[in-house]
């Protein structure tokens, strides 16, 4: 979703001085199988550098639903070009990144907060010296500072990438733009970045191709602790592809969201695991359906069905987020969004089925801002509340529970899934962060597939 777009950009004057590494660094060979892992900070965590402060119920649906929002609106812009649903003013003063994680790079390291996108194919952190930087409350990376970092120059093979939407030139600068306007301009460099491994030991990883970025504009960061944003998309410079080479010979990643439904669980962090450990433990069954293969690098997948409990739910064979054309599964959306076919078969199967059980629907609580529009009295508890399936080519079905599927507010509960249509005027489906909690999804781009399974991620240690 997150088209990259690159111009030709001078950078004599951007020019680094880059210094040998004195240290050796000693690093196993990739046959060998290493596990490194992040920790995924939710936005609205105590831990979070974008962290709002502590929140009540209310404004807590307030913030997943405004960051789902300008997420949405953001991903619209760069897929619709609709410069004037996506202004300039919207950028600056909208946080649209539900998940952040601290890594450190540099010699020695030099820690920073980077917005973790799976829909984007760069790794990149402001850099000094600035030609425009956004303020940010901790330091900028210096890379003067590091004795292991080094500009790439014109004429590196890293610099040559024939993908149909390249993000790095050949002379290994970068423009990322979105609707025609510069987001970040830097050039493309290599650093050691410092990672943990599954005993909780730091590790290095030499060369990791990264961008440095030295001229942002219209980012939503100002004023927070968060210098950049850590690509995860399918790209050649995303983080999970390059580790490939580094660590496990293959690029492979996976994550088991905690549950949030309520802002007192959102204190906890998720793992963002690579490597050997980014599989499923032997014996554990489950299930896997092919990434489509197209000119987008993020993560699409091919919805063929919806259920509500053990009823199917019916819409038209051509609906565009069904089959080929795919539905994004991205955890930088908090709710889901769903194009207005299905979503109007769907939220039909769901009244239908709270009527039964004699649920009176009632007005969206102000809390939702009149984004959730089927919502129903709440009789205390959740024991007649019925499940949703994702069904997916090749026979793979995603069941979301109804912790994961409703928001209790007072004395009502809403449905967590938004018409994109009346929401944005384009029509797409996205699986949303609360659609994707407590269930582990692994990632395995060479065999260009997403399996996954149940589980209790608060025991992902």
């Amino acid at each position: 979703m997150i088209h990259e777009f690159n111009r030709l950009i001078d950078t004599n004057s951007m020019i680094m001085a880059h210094r040998p590494t004195r240290f050796p660094i000693l690093i196993p060979p990739p046959s060998t199988g290493i596990s490194l892992s992040l920790n995924l900070i939710s936005a609205l965590s105590p831990q979070s550098p974008i962290y709002p402060g502590k929140l009540s119920p209310s404004e807590w649906i307030q913030n997943i639903i405004q960051i789902s929002e300008a997420r949405i609106m953001y991903l619209t812009s760069t897929m619709s070009h609709n410069d004037e649903m996506f202004s300039t003013n919207s950028l600056q003063h909208r946080r649209f990144y539900a998940y952040f994680a601290e890594i450190s790079l540099g010699s020695p390291k030099q820690s920073q907060f980077l917005a973790v996108d799976t829909g984007s194919g760069l790794i990149w952190t402001q850099c000094q010296p600035c030609v425009n930087c956004y303020s940010q409350t901790i330091p900028v990376f210096d890379p003067q500072s590091s004795t292991s970092y080094k500009k790439l120059l014109a004429g590196d093979p890293h610099c040559e990438d024939n993908q149909t939407k390249p993000i790095v030139k050949p002379d290994c600068s970068y423009e990322l733009v979105n609707n025609g306007e510069s987001l970040t301009i830097g050039f493309a460099s290599t650093e050691t970045f410092t990672f943990l491994n599954n005993q909780g030991q730091e590790f290095t990883i030499p060369n990791i191709v990264f961008g440095c970025s030295n001229n942002n504009t219209r980012m939503p960061f100002v004023g927070t602790k968060v210098s950049g944003v850590l690509g995860l998309s399918k790209a050649p410079f995303s983080l999970g592809v390059q580790l490939k080479e580094k660590i496990s010979n293959t690029s492979r990643f996976s994550y088991c969201l905690h549950s949030s439904s309520q802002p007192e669980n959102d204190d906890s962090t998720s793992l963002l695991k690579f490597g050997k450990d980014a599989v499923f433990p032997k014996g554990k069954k489950y299930q896997t359906t092919p990434i489509l293969q197209n000119n987008f690098n993020d993560y699409q997948l091919s919805l063929e069905s919806i259920s509500i409990g053990e009823q199917p739910v019916t819409f038209p064979a051509k609906t565009p987020s069904v089959g080929r054309n795919g539905t994004f599964l991205d955890f930088g959306t908090i709710v889901t969004f769903m194009e207005s076919d299905p979503y109007n078969a769907v939220m039909e199967k769901f009244d239908e089925y709270f009527r039964s059980v004699g649920h009176r629907r009632v007005s969206p609580p102000p809390e939702t801002e009149g984004k959730f529009d089927y919502c129903y009295n709440y009789g205390g508890n959740m024991e007649n509340f019925v499940s949703m399936t994702y069904h997916f080519n090749g026979n793979a079905s995603l069941e979301i529970d109804p912790l994961q599927l409703y928001l209790v507010i007072d004395d009502a509960f809403c449905v967590t899934i938004i018409s994109s249509k009346s929401f944005t005027g384009t029509d797409f489906t996205i699986i949303g962060a609360m659609h994707q909690q407590n269930t582990r999804f692994v990632f395995d781009l060479d065999k260009n597939v997403v399996q996954f399974a149940p589980e209790d991620c608060s025991q992902d240690k």
